[in-house]
């Protein structure tokens, strides 16, 4: 799927208009530095956003952070691996590693309630981008459908994660440098403020 790529002018003021809680995330990266190689601080970096921007998920069941902590101790290598690259560094190659990150946090960043377990693959994305800020994209259900991806492992990794290096490579050029965010966190606030503004029409 080949996208359509705003203008300088469109991405910046949808990026203006976004009014989510950008904090919560800066903070996270902060955070996550800081505790590199404790997976239970790495897990407590990565909590309060999945609180924020996935609330409406969490408010039916309970999360684990033991179960986010586990997965990053699972995947620590491949974790590092990633977290040193950027988009525009990603190849085929790269998917199956992706597709096992994306398994792996979608268990872990999981809910629990009185119908059982579900599965999170919001909160899979929004970890492995914490974890690989320059790498690793984020998205939504609705941001999936907005570019046509499946909402699964697949989906995440030969479609998703392409769209988005392809995206980035123009982004790129349209924010100021140095920013205080990836540029991958950019498109995702633009994203978000097109989502937002089609479910509004």
């Amino acid at each position: 799927m080949k996208i359509l790529i705003p203008s300088r002018e469109v991405f910046l003021a949808a990026v203006a208009s976004y009014d989510g809680n950008s904090r919560v995330y800066l903070d996270a990266l902060r955070d996550i530095q800081r505790g590199w190689g404790d997976p239970a601080k790495m897990a407590d970096a990565i909590w309060p956003v999945l609180c924020n921007w996935h609330a409406e998920f969490y408010h039916w069941g309970s999360g684990d952070l033991t179960a986010i902590a586990s997965a990053i101790k699972q995947k620590i290598d491949v974790i590092n691996g990633f977290r040193s690259r950027t988009i525009d560094t990603l190849s085929k190659a790269d998917e199956p590693r992706i597709r096992e990150l994306f398994w792996e946090f979608r268990k872990a960043t999981g809910r629990t309630n009185s119908k059982g377990f579900s599965a999170s693959s919001t909160g899979a994305a929004k970890a492995m981008n914490i974890l690989c800020p320059h790498f690793l994209p984020l998205w939504d259900e609705d941001i999936a459908n907005l570019y046509r991806c499946e909402h699964d492992a697949f989906g995440y990794a030969a479609e998703f994660c392409h769209l988005m290096k392809e995206f980035a490579a123009t982004a790129q050029t349209y924010v100021a440098k140095p920013d205080d965010r990836p540029i991958l966190r950019r498109i995702d606030e633009y994203n978000w403020a097109i989502t937002r503004r089609k479910k509004a029409s």
